[in-house]
């Protein structure tokens, strides 16, 4: 009879294991993907590579800026003054943008603001190159970033996309 019991009890645990996915050696946890972005984010804010880009006090004259494996230095219009750039995605996905400062930041659809779906500070892996970072499910088409106002001229971003079912 105890060797029966013994046999349920490792029977019931195994198809647990399995119905919660710990059988896939392969399965990345939240976590991991999360520190991945912000690892890649501290890289990227630190050393590059870099694209500048000039935005525009208007949003109706904002410039493209849709690198995704790029830090994108952005100069902004003026001290104090808010500056807009645009950010087109070919696919739907989710977007987490890393600042190098505590920056004012929002992402519209027309003229609608979207909401960002999460939103954190300083990364824990480098809190000093990445003070802030905006997470936004975003479908396939162009938006409108706007950046300030700030202290600084020069407000730098990395973009993490992550396509939907990749993470999901």
């Amino acid at each position: 009879m105890h060797d029966f019991l013994k046999l349920i009890t490792t029977a019931t645990l195994a198809s647990a294991m399995i119905a919660c996915g710990q059988d896939d050696q392969n399965a990345q946890p939240e976590g991991d993907q999360v520190r991945e972005a912000e690892r890649l984010a501290c890289d990227h804010i630190l050393n590059g590579p870099d694209v500048g880009a000039d935005a525009s006090a208007e949003a109706t004259d904002a410039p493209e800026s849709s690198e995704q494996q790029a830090r994108v230095d952005v100069t902004l219009p003026s001290s104090g003054e808010v500056g807009y750039l645009t950010f087109t995605l070919r696919e739907a996905g989710e977007v987490e943008f890393f600042f190098d400062e505590d920056v004012t930041f929002a992402v519209f659809d027309g003229d609608v603001e979207v909401d960002a779906s999460a939103t954190a500070g300083e990364a824990a892996s480098c809190p000093e190159e990445v003070l802030k970072s905006s997470t936004y499910r975003l479908e396939a088409k162009g938006y409108t970033l706007a950046l300030g106002p700030s202290s600084s001229s020069v407000v730098s971003f990395f973009a993490h996309f992550t396509a939907r079912g990749a993470g999901e």
